[in-house]
């Protein structure tokens, strides 16, 4: 937009453009790896986390105190503007290098932070994605020894149901109603002690 309209962006030099482009650039990056980690399902914890960042970034205070920053510059470019129609050729120059050489630097140090930030939150980021990572992969491996255990528990029980249906069919009926008789025994017996 600022290049397609140049005469309204006056106040915008083509190394600022280029800073912006490298900025947008590496924000974009990490956009898309961001939307990746996303679509992993990595993430999904920290969801209420990005929200809150995001929502700060976007809240009025910080857009009015990039307009009061905007303003600012273009106040001081009206006023050298008339301070310069009183210099010499030369010291229009100077001063005009000077004034543009404190605001590159000025976006360069401002850059700066915006990166080493979203450095911070990068590397914080990869260290979570490790831990996760981690996790998971203890967990699938419980679950695994689970698995095992319940099948050779399965296996031990389909084996004494079989010896134990082997036992009634050889044995008959007589077993169960002796088995049956002999309880019934035993619980009249403890009614009895419990009565006395």
């Amino acid at each position: 937009m600022v290049e397609a309209n140049r005469t309204k962006f006056e106040h915008i030099d083509a190394a600022e453009i280029a800073s912006r482009k490298a900025f947008v650039a590496t924000t974009r990056k990490v956009g898309n790896v961001l939307e990746i980690a996303r679509e992993e399902g990595v993430l999904m914890p920290f969801k209420q986390e990005l929200q809150a960042v995001s929502a700060e970034i976007s809240t009025d205070a910080v857009k009015t105190r990039i307009r009061k920053e905007e303003r600012k510059l273009m106040q001081s470019a009206k006023s050298s503007t008339s301070f310069r129609s009183n210099l010499t050729g030369q010291e229009r120059n100077e001063h005009f290098l000077e004034e543009e050489t404190q605001r590159q630097q000025q976006i360069m140090q401002e850059q700066d932070q915006s990166l080493a930030g979203l450095h911070s939150d990068i590397t914080r980021l990869h260290g979570v994605t490790v831990e996760i990572s981690s996790e998971v992969k203890s967990q699938n491996k419980m679950l695994d020894d689970l698995t095992d255990d319940v099948e050779e528990a399965q296996e031990r029980m389909n084996f004494v149901m079989g010896r134990l249906s082997k036992m009634l069919k050889t044995k008959g009926m007589g077993i169960f109603f002796y088995t049956f008789h002999q309880n019934l025994l035993l619980i009249f017996f403890l009614l009895q002690i419990n009565a006395n």
